[in-house]
């Protein structure tokens, strides 16, 4: 079986990806980078085992493991497609996704482009965005994959701000949807791998523990306001105040 872990960028994604991973490993599954290496899956999936677009091409190159009986997950942040639902139907996929505030992802963003600049990493799409205006209009760009994934029968959908809120309660909670016999214990050493920011994987899944309403702070007040206003029908569309 194949578990999706998908998510809105600067959504928390790399540790709701690497708790989903664990957790999944607890039940018995394979870790998701062993599956990657076994299979030679490398050129599909990044070193966080991101598999890009939910297209039938990229899952039929999964197949492999599937037959094999292997469950793992794989990452994205794309919209779940026909290919999702019709393997979801089936029971060969189950689907996690998770979301955040739209503006702290604008702030997120903002921080991440200031990063890339200073690595001079040209080719990661936030490099070029420059201000909140800029990434607002980015974040609205994304909400058919906010409309896909919590719109899928059947889907487990987390919060970011619930997971920094509670992780012990939030893991507890995706462990019960994978169908994991969980202790709070077990739960508690792999949280444990995470707090602070601290990540034991690879440098590259840019592994930040954000704050949660930061943007008040971070935004001047001019911005503010204008993400404010700008943002609004998707922050109550998201259910957030």
């Amino acid at each position: 079986m194949i578990v999706v872990s998908a998510g809105l960028e600067k959504s928390g994604t790399a540790w709701f990806f690497n708790l989903t991973n664990d957790v999944l490993q607890l039940g018995g599954g394979s870790d998701a980078r062993e599956i990657r290496g076994r299979y030679r899956l490398e050129s599909l999936l990044n070193s966080n085992c991101n598999i890009g677009p939910m297209t039938p091409r990229n899952f039929a190159r999964l197949w492999a493991p599937v037959i094999a009986r292997e469950t793992f997950a794989v990452k994205t942040h794309y919209a779940p497609g026909h290919v999702v639902r019709v393997l979801s139907a089936v029971g060969l996929v189950r689907a996690c996704f998770i979301f955040r505030d739209p503006r702290d992802i604008v702030v997120s963003i903002l921080d991440h482009g200031e990063a890339l600049r200073r690595e001079g990493k040209s080719e990661v799409e936030f490099f070029h965005i420059h201000t909140a205006q800029q990434a607002a209009h980015f974040v609205a760009s994304r909400m058919g994959v906010w409309d896909g994934w919590t719109r899928l029968p059947g889907r487990f959908v987390m919060r970011y701000e619930g997971l920094v809120g509670d992780p012990l309660r939030s893991a507890r909670s995706l462990a019960e949807f994978l169908g994991v016999p969980a202790s709070d214990h077990d739960l508690q050493d792999i949280l444990a791998c995470y707090a602070g920011g601290r990540a034991r994987v690879d440098e590259s899944l840019h592994f930040n523990v954000g704050v949660v309403g930061r943007y008040r702070e971070a935004l001047g007040s001019s911005d503010r306001a204008w993400c404010e206003d700008f943002l609004a029908p998707l922050v109550r569309r998201m259910g957030y105040r």
